[in-house]
């Protein structure tokens, strides 16, 4: 099961919509979709084997949509037990059925660290040591730095524990201009659900480290041959703003999704410029 997010904004309905057709072309997996009504003008809906409608107070603080707290609330709506959850930001460009998750909540990492380092670097990108020691007690304990643009979760206890801690964590959230990073536009109360989670994960001891599956190329990186990129991933991810990732992923984005709707007798209306100049995040 595949479960993919839209809130807020039609553009993540359209990019939810583009990633459906990304996966339909590879795969054959069930697919769900959790939304609100204003991000899903455009979104054929017929896509998607089950579609959830997300309570307000789930997605919104008063009339701001707020991603990461809807995120953060998106096991109350799964409907199967078993999960691959992917950001809509994301284009499929391999077979997925065959992956295997032993952990019953996995994500990629960039990194681990303590409350008693005194620095954590780049691997951390929301807040510092000292920071989260003010507001979480987590002497000595193991803190990942998830990316949670693909999240495996497998109900049961241990998962429902994992999520309400996260949500405690966000109703004691580390006020946003305490944090390292402005996220969200023009959303000065927007909490990143990657930073709730992260303490989360150390609040049960849980180390969430799973297989990098999906490729990011931020502007001015070196990137890899596009052949390696569809051999060693099953996506390609398209985080934060227009200007902060490569050109070249731009192209292989609206190059596949042109592929894949041809092939599915569709023509390709959400092009990726258009998409990122309409997203939540901020320039990074």
């Amino acid at each position: 099961m595949i479960v993919i997010l839209a809130v807020g904004n039609p553009a993540y309905g359209q990019f939810a919509h583009n990633l459906a057709i990304s996966i339909k072309h590879h795969c054959n997996l069930p697919m769900q979709l959790i939304y609100d009504a204003k991000a899903v003008v455009d979104t054929d809906m017929s896509l998607f084997d089950v579609v959830t409608e997300m309570r307000p107070e789930h997605c919104y603080m008063g009339n701001k949509v707020m991603p990461g707290k809807a995120k953060l609330n998106i096991y109350e709506y799964l409907a199967f037990d078993e999960c691959l959850y992917l950001d809509a930001d994301t284009l499929v460009i391999r077979d997925l059925s065959g992956l295997k998750f032993e952990k019953y909540y996995q994500a990629e990492i960039n990194g681990t660290g303590t409350v008693n380092d005194e620095k954590w670097g780049d691997e951390m990108v929301w807040a510092t040591p000292k920071k989260i020691a003010e507001y979480y007690d987590l002497d000595g304990k193991a803190i990942p730095f998830i990316n949670t643009s693909y999240q495996f979760i497998r109900k049961g206890k241990e998962a429902e524990e994992l999520y309400r801690n996260a949500l405690a964590n966000l109703e004691n959230a580390i006020p946003y201009k305490e944090h390292l990073r402005e996220w969200g536009r023009r959303i000065p109360t927007a909490q990143p659900d990657e930073l709730y989670m992260d303490v989360a994960c150390a609040q049960v001891d849980h180390n969430p480290s799973g297989e990098s599956l999906i490729y990011f190329r931020p502007n001015r990186t070196v990137g890899k041959e596009t052949a390696d990129i569809f051999k060693e991933h099953y996506a390609i991810g398209y985080y934060c703003s227009l200007e902060f990732n490569h050109k070249s992923i731009y192209t292989i984005y609206d190059t596949e999704m042109r592929k894949y709707c041809a092939a599915a007798g569709r023509h390709h209306t959400f092009t990726i410029n258009n998409l990122m100049r309409n997203k939540f995040i901020k320039r990074g």
